[in-house]
């Protein structure tokens, strides 16, 4: 039954890794239960933040959306660069800067809710993972990044469901309306 299935958990940074330190979460659960599980990350990978087999994979680079359009010339040709230097200056500098972190987290959301297409690379690469990985659910940390499923789900070969599994940002931006159940 659990080699069918496939998880894989689409995160912005790795805050969302780091919020389960005190519990277990889910994907370490659903690896100890014998499915495969996948982390598909904006932003950054976090191997000491998972479990063992458990695979990464970075949908793209923080400077993606460091202005309100995407580039793909800073996630291709600087993103990279900046993993030169050690996580830890590249938090310093990031929560440095006043409303930097809150605009990594908008420019996106913004983005992919702002026109019926969603950023095309950030469509790509999912889709492309989710095949690499067989991914049968993917689980959206994020309400906000939605449209990246969606867009997924449209146009990808093979079939998956998909989940939202923190709605947190997308009621921030005014992306949900209604107030959820106690």
């Amino acid at each position: 039954m659990s080699a069918n299935r496939t998880f894989a958990f689409v995160t912005i940074g790795s805050g969302s890794c780091r919020v389960h330190r005190a519990r277990p979460h889910p994907r370490h659960s659903l690896r100890g239960r014998g499915f495969k599980v996948a982390v598909h990350g904006m932003t950054e990978c976090k191997p000491e933040l998972v479990a063992d087999g458990i695979r990464q994979r970075m949908l793209c680079h923080g400077l993606h959306y460091h202005f309100r359009q995407p580039s793909e010339i800073l996630d291709k040709n600087v993103g990279p660069l900046l993993f030169l230097f050690h996580a830890r200056e590249r938090v310093r500098v990031a929560q440095g800067v006043p409303g930097y972190v809150d605009g990594l987290l908008e420019n996106p959301t913004r983005c992919l809710h702002r026109t019926p297409d969603p950023d095309p690379m950030l469509v790509k690469r999912p889709i492309k993972f989710i095949a690499l990985d067989g991914v049968s659910h993917l689980m959206m940390s994020f309400a906000a990044i939605l449209p990246v499923a969606l867009a997924a789900k449209e146009n990808s070969a093979r079939p998956f469901d998909w989940l939202v599994t923190f709605p947190g940002y997308a009621r921030k931006f005014g992306l949900l309306t209604e107030k959820p159940a106690d």
